[in-house]
């Protein structure tokens, strides 16, 4: 599963900082950017690497705030299209155990993310 086609959207699974957030939180010091770096890295060393495409640093979601940015994120791509809808009707298939373990804890989805090519 090592392609990396640059689409326009993908499908996956985001790293969710919030989550990896609270497991630093009781962290007062400006050391908790540095173990939230710590953290991503672990989770993405713990994936199998054939369970998915490749990592998306160029995801995009909607700001909450109206017109702000939007909120780069990083995104385990497992699916990718330029169509939009078609994308958002293809199944994903079975999900592997190594994204499975890490879904409670660090990860978020799956979801439709936009790329900013």
């Amino acid at each position: 599963m090592h392609a990396m086609y640059r689409e326009k959207w993908v499908k996956g699974f985001k790293i969710d900082e919030d989550k990896i957030a609270k497991l630093v939180s009781s962290d007062t010091d400006n050391t908790s950017t540095h173990r939230m770096t710590d953290l991503i890295f672990h989770v993405v060393h713990q994936l199998d690497r054939d369970a998915y495409q490749y990592i998306a640093g160029s995801a995009r979601e909607p700001n909450p705030k109206p017109g702000q940015e939007p909120i780069p994120v990083l995104v385990i791509v497992l699916d990718q299209d330029n169509d939009e809808g078609a994308l958002r009707k293809r199944e994903l298939g079975p999900i592997d155990e190594s994204i499975k373990i890490a879904l409670p804890h660090a990860l978020t989805g799956p979801g439709i993310w936009e790329l900013r090519l």
